[in-house]
């Protein structure tokens, strides 16, 4: 069961109130009993002790006056006032007795004892009536009768006094036993009270200080930006879970305005990236157009240029096409020169073919021979090379003998007089070591010169064969291309015969060729107008562009 804060307080604070209640009624109770208890002990037990005690006192005092009387310490009539003065407080004393609360064996004695103070009281009332008659009385024998009576009644105060005294034990015993009920039942009420007590100190220190002290420390790390931390207490059905449950909402809030302003700012930093790129796109734009622009305008600027030139050329064409007649006559003759004179060629170009064809088989058979001697040559290489392996083996030999022959050299030292034979024979095998090395190395100079001399030779007789396969190739060249040369005189002379007749066409064809060059200036000038159309619309187009870039930059 899940009670809210206030409950809870409330709920506390009526067990408090009940328990302070309930305390206070209980004291009150515990008050008024022993007040009545008190008042019980003192009305009917502590007044009739002094009750009986002064009834007691006063059949005393009346014997003591008879005997005084009888003495004759005192006269009659003083013995006689004071007997009926002390008859009067005994009677009023007994009467106020039997007003008290009597118990049952208490009303019992007090009516024994009434007998007895009948007959004490009519004995003194005896004498104060022979007093007041002025008789005679007889003051011993009435004291004698007196005294025997009174022996009856003091028996009969002191049975009343102890069970005044019994009386008063056991209203002190029950008045002690409700203090001591009352006492443990105030115990269990401060128990209660304390257990309430605790209950409250938990319920401020646990379930409501410590929960708003970790909602106060999670407040002020929200506030202090941390919107990781924990808010925990969610779970609670009480006033703090609410609570936390509306911070929570609330760092909900801030983590989703923290989330909406980082999506504002990437959003914000990517317009701006668009910006910067549109920015740079815009300028590589611009200087993209300007270069087009520019090359357009000189684009333009070249055509017009060109038609310009090409009006010039067709005006040009139209005045020389009339020269051009006359020099084609004269070419037409030339041309029958040059086809007599090809024919001649042809021969003569048969004639070279052949000697070139011998040519090229003397190439051939010398570049055999530079092949097979090459061949040679480099066999003759490959055994220098073998040869000198073998000598670099002899020397590494004898270099391993040598190094043995100076280890058994310091060997036959160590070894003193017993090694001085060996030592000599290691002495020996180092100096044939050492002859070795040097023969090896004479042979090796050798052979290094023989292989210096083979490489050289096969070097020239590479060259030598290169040169020839390069003559063989000339030839073969030389060949192809007079065979070619011929082939080109006989198309020469079949050209030049269609040459003679083509100079004829020109010839006819002249007209054609002005008026061609009429119409070619007619649309030279058009061109010549479009050029100039064509520059003003690109100037138009960039300030078009220009005025297009800066309302993108401005915006």
């Amino acid at each position: 069961m899940h009670m809210s804060l206030k409950t809870r307080l409330v709920i506390l604070l009526f067990v408090l109130g009940g328990l302070l209640f309930g305390s206070s009624a209980f004291g009150h109770y515990a008050l008024r009993n022993m007040h009545q208890n008190l008042q019980t002990m003192y009305a009917d037990r502590v007044v009739c002790l002094g009750q009986l005690s002064s009834l007691r006192d006063s059949y005393n005092a009346m014997l003591v006056a008879l005997r005084k009387v009888i003495s004759g310490e005192i006269d009659a009539r003083a013995a006689g006032g004071t007997l009926k003065q002390e008859l009067t407080r005994s009677q009023q004393t007994w009467a106020a007795y039997l007003t008290t609360y009597l118990t049952p064996d208490e009303k019992a004695l007090a009516a024994n004892l009434q007998t007895h103070l009948t007959r004490d009281d009519a004995i003194v009332e005896e004498v104060l009536r022979r007093l007041d008659r002025d008789e005679t009385v007889d003051f011993s024998t009435a004291r004698l009768k007196l005294i025997e009576e009174v022996q009856p009644t003091n028996a009969g105060l002191t049975e009343l006094t102890s069970l005044q005294i019994r009386e008063a034990r056991r209203e002190f015993e029950e008045a002690d036993a409700t203090a001591i009920w009352l006492r443990y039942l105030n115990f269990g009420a401060l128990a209660l009270a304390a257990l309430a007590v605790g209950y409250g100190l938990y319920v401020i220190l646990v379930q409501v200080t410590r929960p708003l002290s970790a909602t106060t420390a999670a407040m002020g790390r929200l506030a202090a930006g941390d919107l990781a931390a924990d808010v925990g207490g969610a779970d609670r059905r009480d006033e703090i879970g609410a609570m936390v449950k509306a911070l929570r909402v609330f760092r909900d809030a801030l983590v989703a305005k923290r989330k909406a302003d980082e999506a504002a700012a990437a959003e914000q930093a990517v317009k701006m990236r668009r910006a910067e790129v549109l920015d740079g796109a815009t300028q590589a734009f611009r200087s993209q157009i300007e270069r087009m622009m520019r090359a357009l305008v000189s684009a333009a600027t070249e055509m017009e240029a060109a038609a310009r030139l090409m009006s010039r050329n067709a005006d040009q064409t139209a005045a020389q096409s009339s020269t051009v007649s006359a020099a084609a006559e004269q070419t037409s003759a030339n041309v029958q020169t040059v086809a007599a004179a090809s024919e001649e060629l042809a021969t003569s170009i048969g004639s070279i073919n052949v000697q070139i064809a011998h040519s090229s088989d003397i190439a051939e058979r010398a570049a055999a021979s530079a092949a097979e001697t090459n061949t040679l040559v480099m066999g003759l290489a490959e055994g220098a090379e073998r040869i000198g392996t073998v000598i670099g083996l002899i020397s590494g030999i004898a270099a391993q003998t040598n190094l043995l022959a100076l280890n058994a050299t310091i060997e036959a030292a160590r070894a003193g007089e017993a090694g001085r034979g060996f030592a000599v024979v290691a002495s020996e095998v180092k100096e044939l070591a050492a002859q070795t090395t040097r023969a090896t190395e004479t042979i090796s100079a050798q052979v290094s010169a023989i292989q210096g001399e083979t490489n050289r030779a096969v070097e020239a007789i590479q060259a030598i064969a290169a040169t020839v396969l390069e003559l063989r190739t000339i030839s073969v060249g030389v060949a192809a291309a007079m065979e070619q040369q011929g082939a080109v005189t006989q198309e020469i002379v079949r050209n030049v015969t269609q040459a003679a007749d083509g100079t004829q066409a020109v010839t006819a064809n002249i007209g054609s060729v002005t008026q061609v060059a009429g119409e070619t200036g007619n649309a030279a000038s058009q061109v010549l107008q479009a050029a100039t159309d064509l520059a003003r619309q690109s100037d138009a187009l960039n300030a078009a562009v220009i005025e297009y870039l800066a309302t993108v930059q401005a915006a």
